[in-house]
C-alpha cells in the first residue's frame, strides 16, 4: 500500500504541531512497515490548488490513500492507524472549527436543495453536525454528510472515479465540502463519509488548540464575550432604528 500525505505549509509550523506530526510518522511506519509513504508539502499555494495538486501527485504515484493534515492541527500518534483501520472512503479525525462556538468540522444533511441539482442528483443542504455524540457507533465512528479536511484520509480510488477539478473554493463553500458533495453527486454508490471520534485533533488557536478534551471549557469561556457582543449589536441596532424614526 502507498499513501501520500499532503501538508499545506504556508510559511512556518508551530512547534507543537511539528512535533505531533513527527510522532505520527514514526507510528505510521511502525504500524505499516511494508507500506510506502510520500510526504508532499507544496509551498504557498491556495488551499484548493494545493489539494488538487496533491490529488494529481497521488494518482501519478499510484497511491492507495491520500491524507491531508493542515499545518495548524495537532494530531495523535495513532491517528493514521485508526483512520486506516476504519476502512471508509473519506474519514476525518474528530476536529472542531477554531472559532466560537467551536462547531464540529463536519456537516449533516437536513434536506434537499431542489434548486441546485448536480449531475441530475439533488444536492443536500448541510448544517453543523452538533448532534454527533448521540450518533457514535460501536466502533467510535459517525456517519456524516461532508467533512472538513484538516486531518482526513481519502481512498484515491474515489478521486480516480471523479472528474477534475476535485477541489474548488467558492464564495459560499470551502474546497473540502465541495469535494464531498461532488463525490456524492458523481459516484454511485455514494462514498462512505465518516468521522473517527477515537482520534481527535487539536486545532490551533492563538496559541490555544480546540480539541475534544477542552471544547466544552472553551465554549464556557468564550460564551459571555460573544453574548455581550451580540447584546451590544442589538442595542446599537435599536438605537439606530429609534434615531431614524425620530428623523422621519
Amino acid at each position: 500500500m502507498k499513501t501520500l500525505v499532503g501538508v499545506n505549509t504556508l510559511e512556518s509550523v508551530n512547534s507543537f504541531v511539528y512535533s505531533s506530526h513527527c510522532k505520527l510518522w514514526v507510528e505510521m511506519k511502525r504500524d505499516f512497515p511494508d507500506d510506502e509513504f510520500i510526504f508532499y508539502t507544496p509551498y504557498r499555494m491556495s488551499i484548493d490548488n494545493m489539494r488538487n495538486d496533491c490529488a494529481k501527485v497521488a494518482m501519478v504515484h499510484k497511491c492507495d490513500y491520500l491524507m491531508f493534515i493542515d499545518d495548524d492541527v495537532i494530531v495523535k500518534p495513532n491517528t493514521y492507524t485508526s483512520l486506516r483501520t476504519a476502512d471508509k472512503d473519506i474519514i476525518l479525525a474528530l476536529t472542531y472549527v477554531r472559532g466560537y462556538p467551536f462547531h464540529p468540522m463536519f456537516f449533516k444533511d437536513f434536506g434537499p436543495d431542489v434548486h441546485n441539482p448536480v449531475n441530475g442528483k439533488t444536492r443536500k443542504n448541510l448544517t453543523f453536525h452538533d448532534s454527533y455524540p448521540e450518533e457514535i457507533d460501536e466502533a467510535g465512528l459517525v456517519k456524516t454528510g461532508a467533512v472538513g479536511f484538516s486531518c482526513v484520509l481519502i481512498k484515491v480510488d474515489v478521486i480516480r472515479a471523479m472528474s477534475p477539478p476535485y477541489f474548488v473554493t467558492g464564495p459560499g463553500h470551502t474546497e473540502d465540502v465541495y469535494f464531498c458533495l461532488k463525490a456524492r453527486a458523481e459516484l454511485e454508490p455514494e462514498p462512505s463519509i465518516y468521522v473517527d471520534t477515537k482520534v481527535s485533533t487539536g486545532h490551533l488557536l492563538m496559541p490555544d488548540a480546540v480539541s475534544d478534551e477542552n471544547v466544552s471549557k472553551l465554549r464556557e469561556f468564550y460564551k459571555p464575550e460573544f453574548d455581550e457582543k451580540d447584546a451590544i449589536k442589538f442595542r446599537m441596532k435599536a438605537h439606530i432604528e429609534s434615531v431614524m424614526q425620530e428623523m422621519t
